[in-house]
């Protein structure tokens, strides 16, 4: 028995040993975007969590274009695994993230529907330490493609629905210590809700559901996930009604496991993440406003905890 014993403790270190290295490997391909998210190969989406917190579901008005830009830091001090404990040593991970977005609302309209399409280019500069290993990369990212969102309008009540796709167009190698773009295509189904009960107090969330096809260089296969995200935002002064004082988080749940060439990844590697802080929003007219974010994520298992920073601002064009 104590042969077998020492047998069994020799396996056990090896698997150990085994899972730490392959998480450092994936690790090793980490990308972060905005307006992009977050264990998805390794431990992010390609959906930009926490982005959607403000007006999520309204768009503009038939005829008009509106420019949306989004820039993110992003702070990493560990890499979870599914107990949500550091499985890195030395991990800090730092992404300075951009993405610019162009939504048209077109003329023809359906009694209260409207519709609407976007498009969003993103690229980004990260920059990785694991394990005593370190390394830098800046370029493109992602197109984001809406080819359709259709809105429902009513004086306090808004709806959106728009199924989208991810773009991969950074470059990408699987030697790489790491890429500035993940190396497969995610479908998304974008839904929000924006309720206004009184010009003060709006209330909006977004969740989405996102799909991922298989990384062609790896084999991997990221699963399927749930994010969803969203605010409360209250003018609390009565002389400045233009600015708005709210609370924001995310929650992102993956609900199928990641694969590699048709094999679940140890015990499926599924991501989750929760996060909360506050925002401020300035409108200096209804359609021009700038907004100021932070979110802390307090729980996470299989990928990085850190915080998000974020600077947005909205113009029509």
């Amino acid at each position: 028995m104590k042969r077998n014993d020492k047998a069994m403790d020799v396996v056990r270190k090896f698997e150990s040993a085994v899972a730490r290295n392959l998480r450092i490997a994936f690790v090793g391909a980490l990308v972060l975007h905005c307006a992009a998210a977050q264990a998805e190969e390794s431990g992010q989406t390609n959906w930009p969590m926490g982005v959607q917190t403000v007006g999520d579901a309204i768009l503009p008005p038939p005829g008009d274009t509106e420019f949306y830009s989004y820039t993110q830091n992003y702070d990493a001090y560990s890499d979870t695994n599914s107990q949500g404990k550091n499985s890195v040593p030395g991990f800090r991970l730092t992404v300075l993230a951009s993405a610019q977005r162009v939504i048209h609302t077109w003329n023809q309209s359906l009694g209260n529907f409207n519709f609407s399409s976007g498009v969003i280019l993103a690229e980004n500069y990260l920059s990785l330490r694991a394990d005593g290993s370190s390394g830098s990369t800046v370029g493109l990212n992602y197109i984001y493609l809406n080819p359709l969102f259709v809105t429902y309008n009513l004086p306090k009540l808004h709806f959106m629905f728009a199924p989208s796709v991810f773009i991969p167009v950074g470059s990408y190698s699987r030697n790489n210590f790491i890429n500035p773009a993940f190396n497969y295509y995610t479908f998304t189904q974008e839904m929000a809700i924006n309720y206004n009960p009184t010009p003060r107090l709006e209330i909006t969330a977004e969740p989405t559901f996102s799909v991922n096809f298989t990384d062609p260089a790896t084999g991997y296969h990221s699963g399927a996930n749930f994010i969803g995200e969203g605010g409360i935002n209250y003018a609390a002064i009565p002389s400045h009604p233009n600015l708005f004082l709210g609370m924001t988080g995310y929650f992102a749940d993956q609900f199928t496991n990641d694969t590699q060439h048709g094999v679940v990844v140890g015990d499926g590697n599924k991501l989750e993440k929760l996060a909360i802080g506050p925002q401020l929003i300035y409108y200096f007219t209804p359609a021009t406003a700038v907004v100021f974010k932070w979110q802390h994520e307090v729980l996470v298992h299989n990928g990085p905890k850190g915080d998000r920073f974020w600077f947005e601002f909205a113009l029509p064009l």
